[in-house]
């Protein structure tokens, strides 16, 4: 199971998972020792199965976050993701002076709810969240790797104010990292003072928890893009130590650089896109106005000089009533000076008699600015 997990790029229990869906049976406990010894096995039959869908696995092998970080980086960058061991030293006394501000400002600390270090004055460092009895290696871990990463030629940046994040400087990109304690969550041991609260029936809360730290040590690094999937964070287990790491820390930081600089492009290419999509749909919505408010000037100058048309047929149709016997000449007046009116009305109306400014109207708002 292992030996294919790293074929198909998935871990033996992803693996294991993927046969128990499509019920593959897998061989049991030491099943390849005895392979080895030369010993008789028994080998189970693939079962019989009433879904079609199970008859066939697909695994899609996908290159490893930091492979495809790393796929058109130069020699120089290419070098800098070698780990290299950083020894710390026990026995040395802190010389790097972001340390030693470091240990100043933790030197009559108070604590917090979980027992970690907190400055006397202001908010809890950015950098480094441990208990008091893991604040000297702490800061040793952090000496060495400061003046590790001097030695790199990486700046370190950590603003006047306690409080401010410290960054290093890795291929151009700010990142940021905290050295931290585990702590422990065990049930809240009720104290002889409670104890007496409770029978003096004097109302007082009392925490469901208690919090113990633990004395091991992790090193993150944040501000990490939600999908960038890089390792960043290295601690103490059950036989590595948090000092044997930090030279892929320092591995890690350069590659959360790459990240955070395709994240920033990443960014930047979407900005462009959407900017550019907001153009395009603004010159999309300036034609369409454009083009409805002509629309509305030949609609109400084909209207004008439809409705010009019929006046004038109309006044014609007086006229010509005006010429009957039957009329006295007193209504011939009238209906005359009626069917004159009316052809003014309509030479008034028709747009072909006032066409400049009819093109006027017309012309694109461009122009007229």
């Amino acid at each position: 199971m292992r030996t294919l997990a790293k074929e198909f790029g998935l871990s033996d229990v992803g693996l294991a998972k993927i046969c128990e869906k499509h019920q593959i049976p897998r061989p049991l406990v030491g099943h390849w020792v005895r392979v080895q010894l030369g010993q008789e096995t028994e080998q189970t039959p693939l079962p019989e199965i009433d879904d079609p869908k199970l008859g066939m696995v697909m695994i899609a092998v996908r290159p490893r976050a930091e492979e495809a970080l790393t796929q058109d980086i130069g020699p120089e960058v290419r070098a800098m993701l070698v780990p290299a061991p950083i020894a710390v030293d026990a026995g040395s006394a802190i010389s790097h002076p972001l340390v030693v501000r470091t240990q100043k400002l933790l030197r009559h600390p108070r604590k917090d709810d979980r027992g970690l270090l907190l400055p006397k004055a202001g908010k809890a460092l950015p950098h480094i969240r441990v208990s008091e009895a893991a604040l000297p290696r702490a800061l040793r871990i952090l000496d060495a790797l400061f003046r590790a990463l001097d030695d790199r030629k990486m700046a370190i940046t950590w603003g006047s104010t306690a409080d401010a994040n410290l960054y290093v400087t890795a291929l151009a990109e700010g990142v940021t990292f905290c050295i931290s304690e585990s702590v422990e969550r065990v049930p809240h041991t009720v104290t002889a003072e409670e104890e007496a609260r409770k029978k003096r029936s004097v109302y007082s809360y009392f925490p469901q928890w208690d919090y113990k730290p633990t004395g091991e040590l992790r090193i993150a690094i944040s501000g990490l893009p939600y999908d960038s999937k890089i390792r960043h964070t290295w601690s103490d287990g059950i036989i590595q130590r948090l000092e044997n790491c930090l030279g892929a820390f320092v591995v890690g930081l350069h590659l959360a650089a790459l990240a955070l600089k395709r994240h920033r492009e990443e960014c930047e290419r979407r900005d462009r896109e959407w900017e550019e999509e907001r153009r395009r749909a603004e010159a999309e919505r300036r034609w369409q106005a454009e083009f409805d408010r002509k629309a509305k000037v030949i609609s109400e100058a084909a209207d004008a000089w439809q409705t010009s048309n019929r006046i004038r047929d109309f006044a014609m149709a007086l006229s010509k009533a005006g010429e009957r016997e039957e009329c006295s000449k007193d209504q011939v007046r009238h209906i005359r000076r009626l069917a004159k009116w009316a052809k003014g009305y309509a030479q008034r109306l028709d747009p072909i008699n006032r066409i400049g400014e009819t093109v006027a109207e017309f012309k694109d708002l461009e122009e007229l600015e």
